[in-house]
């Protein structure tokens, strides 16, 4: 495949814009392929920005890569545009979003705080060399020129090029101290869809994430289906991933009282949880999500124990999510 490595001048007549940002730059050094050109035309209608800490727990790299999986799943049956992932090419968050995007054949762009051509990170190499051959299209960019060196400054202005080129933009992890709340700040400032998951209150990985959410009003993002914010039909994306997998199969109301039946087995954990929120729907009141945590985390279950049964119902799908409350199914019984 050939490998391009242009630099490009980007004016009001450029046939090749990525989109309007703070302190536009005039120009672009990149490397990828031809299909990579491309990107720059469509980046500011379907990319996804992914960001975050360089050290993430084993969760949250599981979470990015199931969340890009879910959303190559919804392109390849035209529920969405085919989306844009772009990121920062760091270590951690970084890493892991462009790594989903090649295994499950997204393009992918990387936006460096440095001359393209510098090896850095010096580890990241292979990585480099997978983004620029990937066959949906890849690309490096920069806007320093070749050979400059990697300043605090320079990846912090490049932060503002992640997030206002792109669509929207996920926080995944940040810890009260991150550059990735900068890349959330830039978002805002243009008025993008910000995305941040959430976590346990005062769970210090996730305290970057709580202060978005709590006041700066970003949007939670539970699962893939949160992203309808953004691209609305995705919100309807897990019922009908669902139905064509037949991977779970959709229960009939159980004679013997309100428990799922064994149609499938689901987990412990999940039935308890569904238990728990029809319960309280008996009483009058939905639960809301926090209160569940709360819950949940009281009979010693992990927060990433408590998403995962949540997920795990939002797919099936036997609950739905609305505004933060949780309601089962009826249809689903």
């Amino acid at each position: 495949m050939e490998i391009l490595r242009q630099e490009i001048t980007l004016n009001p007549s450029s046939t090749v814009h990525p989109g309007e940002c703070d302190s536009p730059p005039t120009q672009l050094y990149i490397e990828g392929n031809r299909a990579g050109l491309r990107l720059l035309d469509e980046i500011s209608s379907v990319g996804l920005a992914i960001v975050g800490t360089r050290f993430p727990q084993p969760r949250t790299v599981q979470l990015v890569t199931e969340t890009v999986r879910r959303l190559a799943s919804a392109a390849d049956r035209r529920v969405i545009p085919r989306p844009i992932i772009v990121s920062g090419f760091a270590q951690g968050i970084d890493k892991a979003a462009h790594e989903a995007a090649l295994r499950f054949g997204l393009p992918t762009i990387a936006i460096l705080g440095c001359g393209i051509d510098l090896r850095y990170p010096a580890h990241h190499s292979e990585l480099k060399k997978s983004i620029r051959n990937h066959t949906p299209g890849g690309l490096i960019i920069s806007e320093y020129e070749w050979a400059t060196k990697g300043y605090a400054s320079q990846f912090l202005a490049r932060n503002r090029l992640i997030a206002q080129w792109t669509r929207a933009t996920w926080i995944v992890e940040a810890g009260m101290k991150s550059g990735a709340l900068n890349t959330a700040k830039w978002a805002r400032a243009r008025g993008k869809d910000c995305y941040a998951t959430p976590g346990f209150p005062g769970d210090p990985s996730l305290a970057g994430n709580e202060l978005l959410l709590d006041l700066y009003q970003a949007i939670p993002l539970w699962g893939v289906h949160s992203l309808g914010s953004t691209w609305i039909d995705l919100a309807t994306l897990t019922p009908k991933e669902t139905e064509q997998r037949r991977e779970i199969s959709r229960p009939s109301r159980a004679s013997s009282g309100d428990r799922m039946p064994n149609t499938r087995p689901v987990s412990k954990f999940s039935q308890e949880l569904i238990d728990s929120i029809m319960i309280q729907e008996k009483s009058g009141s939905p639960p809301d999500i926090p209160g569940l945590l709360d819950w949940a985390t009281s009979r010693g279950w992990s927060p990433q124990l408590f998403y995962r049964a949540l997920e795990d119902l939002i797919e099936a799908p036997l609950i739905e999510e609305r505004n933060g409350y949780l309601f089962s199914l009826e249809s689903a019984f």
